[in-house]
This record gives C-alpha cells, sequence and structure tokens, in this order.
C-alpha cells in the first residue's frame, strides 16, 4: 500500500484489550499498534482487516487533518474573543470576551470534532473492508467495495465490540455506534460503492478545515496588524 512507518508495535495488555492504533505524524517517528488480544483471539482475515482500518487512517492522513483542526479552533475561538474586546469594550465586561472565545471553542469540539472524528473512522472502515476483499491490495487498481471484504471487516467489527465488552449499539462520540458502521459498509458492498467515492465525502471535510484554519489565521492576522496593543 505504500504507507511508510517505523515499527509495527503489540501493545500488550494482558489480553483484555482489543485494539489496534497508529501514532505519528512523520514515517520517521510512526508506530502502528495491534493489541494481544486481537493476535489471539481473531481469525488472520479479521487481523488483516483491522490492520487496514489503521493503515487507512494514515492514508487518509487523518492525524495532520485532527492537529489542523485542533489549531484552527484555537485561532478562530482567540478570533471571537479578540472581536468582542474590540468593538464592545465599553458595553460588555472583560469577561464577556473569554466566555465568547470559551464558547465557540466548546462548541467546536462538542459538534464538529465529534463529526469529523467519525467520519474520519468510516474512511477507515470502508479502506478496511477494500483491503479485506482483495488478494494483494494495490491503490492504482480495482477500487470496488467487495461483499466478501465488507462481511469479512464487519465480522472483525463485530469482534472488536465483543471482546471489550460493548454492546454493537452503543453510541460512541468519535467512533459511532459498531451497528451503523456495520451497515455503511454493507450497504457501499451491495451498491457498488468505491474508494474514490469515500474519498470526495472526506476530500470535503478537509477543506473545510482548512478554511477554519484560514479564516482564524487572517483574522488573528489582521487583529494583530490593526491593534497590536489590544492584542498583546
Amino acid at each position: 500500500m505504500k504507507i511508510r512507518f517505523r515499527e509495527i508495535l503489540v501493545w500488550r495488555s494482558g489480553g483484555v484489550l482489543a485494539n489496534a492504533g497508529a501514532m505519528g505524524i512523520l514515517p520517521q517517528f510512526r508506530y502502528l499498534l495491534i493489541s494481544d488480544a486481537v493476535l489471539e483471539r481473531m481469525s488472520p482475515l479479521e487481523i488483516r482487516a483491522v490492520f487496514a482500518h489503521e493503515m487507512g487512517h494514515i492514508r487518509g492522513r487523518h492525524i495532520p487533518f485532527m492537529c489542523l483542526f485542533a489549531i484552527s479552533t484555537i485561532l478562530l475561538s482567540m478570533s471571537v474573543g479578540i472581536t468582542f474586546a474590540l468593538f464592545f469594550p465599553d458595553t460588555l465586561p472583560e469577561e464577556s470576551a473569554l466566555i465568547a472565545s470559551l464558547t465557540i471553542m466548546i462548541l467546536l469540539w462538542a459538534f464538529a470534532f465529534g463529526h469529523i472524528s467519525r467520519r474520519f473512522e468510516r474512511h477507515s472502515d470502508v479502506f478496511g473492508a477494500w483491503a479485506a476483499g482483495t488478494r494483494c491490495p494495490d491503490m492504482n487498481e480495482d477500487r470496488i467495495i467487495r461483499p466478501e471484504g465488507a462481511e469479512t471487516f464487519s465480522r472483525a467489527l463485530e469482534d472488536v465490540t465483543e471482546l471489550n465488552g460493548m454492546s454493537l449499539y452503543h453510541r460512541n462520540w468519535r467512533h459511532g455506534r459498531t451497528s451503523e458502521r456495520i451497515r455503511y459498509i454493507r450497504e457501499m458492498a451491495n451498491n457498488g460503492g468505491t474508494l474514490d467515492q469515500e474519498d470526495r465525502a472526506v476530500r470535503m471535510i478537509k477543506r473545510f478545515i482548512w478554511a477554519g484554519a484560514a479564516m482564524g489565521g487572517a483574522a488573528i492576522s489582521l487583529f494583530a496588524y490593526f491593534a497590536p496593543g489590544m492584542v498583546n
């Protein structure tokens, strides 16, 4: 899959945690983790699907965009607070600027972060299902989600959820319900969905993240230029 990383590590939990993860933005400092419970209690095909899901996070550059989202929320919330301080200095108490800034920050993380995280997770699910349905995944060839790959990945999700003692219908703020993730993967396979289709959907989210960072950075720069004393 032409994905670069430093090392694959076993996440030792004494067999109580079924999970996997990708850490690091730069390839030289990037590690892929897969827990002992996954290796010991899941089939080789399911392990392959779980591992492909984590590689989907790397391929989709989800970690860098999450960092960019964090930066953009800081810039946007600061710009709102500075706006209150600059344009309403006589009508609002000083605490209002801080409250406005914190409110924007909380709203962005409560709603936007959760939505983006769930969409990135779905993006990796689709990648994992695609990889599970091909013998030798090649990014330049057929990118169709096949029913057999969708079923393998769905079983992997079910097993991970069961091994962690959770319900398929448990609501997860960052990952969404497992039942909904499985339904989406199976629908894509039944309707001839492709990786390109999911890439386009996620590309729009990335553009919104870039736009938020640009707006926040531009606002802070303007405030710093026209009212450096008040910004400081």
